[in-house]
């Protein structure tokens, strides 16, 4: 039964939640962005913008809770068996997401003139690319377990 809180090998049902949600945010929001395709001036372009920024505001204010929840909580990763460069970098990249996530929010809410928005758009592809890392990440380490528990 998963606990609620991380425990040394584990995250807790809080977490998961968090993470997942997140995931499911970070999804909704490329996806509803993908519609900006509308002319400007046109009423749909402003809702699909009103949309994509009350679901930024939405992210930021999780990956805030989030990482207030993760540094008050065991961090499960320092349990499993992994190399200390392997840790390292798994610890690293999650980090970085974190940073990234709030500077990709931050960006979006200064993104009133073109340079803003040029930040904004890069900061959301260095997103994605550090996700693609997370996932890779987290299936080599499903995998190991795996082997490892044979």
């Amino acid at each position: 039964m998963i606990q609620w809180r991380n425990s040394e090998s584990g995250f807790g049902w809080v977490g998961r939640i968090l993470h997942w949600t997140g995931v499911a945010l970070v999804i909704a929001i490329y996806i509803g962005i993908s519609g900006l395709d509308v002319p400007p001036k046109v009423y749909e372009r402003d809702v699909v913008i009103a949309t994509h920024n009350i679901m930024g505001w939405s992210l930021l204010g999780l990956i805030l809770v989030r990482l207030t929840w993760r540094l008050r909580s065991a961090n499960p990763v320092l349990g499993w068996r992994l190399s200390k460069g392997h840790e390292r970098l798994v610890v690293t990249v999650h980090r970085a997401l974190y940073v990234i996530v709030i500077a990709t929010c931050v960006s979006g809410w200064l993104a009133t003139e073109q340079t803003a928005v040029s930040l904004h758009d890069r900061l959301a592809m260095g997103l994605l690319l550090l996700l693609a890392a997370h996932a890779t990440l987290a299936l080599i380490n499903m995998l190991v377990a795996s082997v490892d528990d044979r």
